[in-house]
């Protein structure tokens, strides 16, 4: 008797193993739900994706239970790209830290979100801007969060175009010093500007010209404050 109720005890524990799900997690994505099984997966979609929500629940049996939940979302067939706007906090070396805007849904994840630029397309990105930035979906828990960016860009809202005019102060070979003629004219709080004339056409400048300079309004208060230029001429 003991055996025989031995056997069905093992036999109820298999049989719960193989399954009953037991619930795994709950994803930073909008609040997916995970329950797994040996034998299979229930999955509680309710991922954030651009601007609308997708809800739905599913079941994945063997072997594709035992896929991740990013090859799981693949299979949903659903555009996996997501956007949000964000301020520019620190540029490293292959590297953003960025802070979503009020009201951005990724402020559900962290207040602060990091990605890697290699492989992206270089921008005109300063400390400051406003960019667009488009990702797979998937933040992972960290502090900063951090995601696998897609794409960039600086965000429309952000390419008002300043300008100042100033007298060329030091001429380097991929720079130049500045000095703005009148406080507030495009550019305020700064008597000196340095930028870079790499992506700039080639003017026929000497210390002492006078330039308007256009800028994207974002300004490096440094010694001298930066900038990052839009256009430069030469004034008569």
């Amino acid at each position: 008797m003991k055996k025989r109720i031995s056997i069905i005890l093992i036999i109820v524990g298999v049989l719960a193993i193989l399954f009953i799900p037991i619930p795994t997690g709950v994803y930073k994505d909008g609040g997916t739900r995970v329950y797994a099984a040996l034998t299979y997966k229930i999955v509680d979609w309710n991922r954030i994706t651009g601007e609308s929500r997708y809800s739905k629940t599913c079941v994945y049996f063997f072997p594709n239970n035992f896929k991740s939940i990013d090859s799981l979302w693949e299979m949903e067939n659903v555009d996996p790209s997501f956007t949000f706007v964000a301020t520019i906090l620190e540029i490293n070396d292959g590297g953003v830290i960025v802070k979503p805007k009020e009201n951005s849904w990724v402020l559900d994840s962290s207040d602060k979100i990091s990605f890697s630029t290699e492989g992206l397309q270089k921008i005109d990105a300063n400390v400051g801007n406003t960019v667009k930035i488009t990702f797979n979906g998937v933040v992972m828990e960290s502090y900063p969060a951090q995601i696998d960016a897609l794409r960039w860009e600086i965000y429309e809202d952000d390419m008002t175009e300043y300008s100042f005019t100033a007298e060329i102060l030091e001429i380097n070979s991929d720079s130049v010093l500045v000095q703005p003629f009148v406080e507030g004219d495009g550019i305020s709080g700064v008597d000196k500007v340095l930028f870079s004339t790499t992506n700039l056409p080639e003017l026929n400048i000497k210390i002492g010209s006078k330039i308007k300079v256009s800028y994207n309004g974002q300004v490096m208060y440094s010694l001298p404050a930066q900038i990052n230029p839009l256009s430069w001429q030469l004034c008569e």
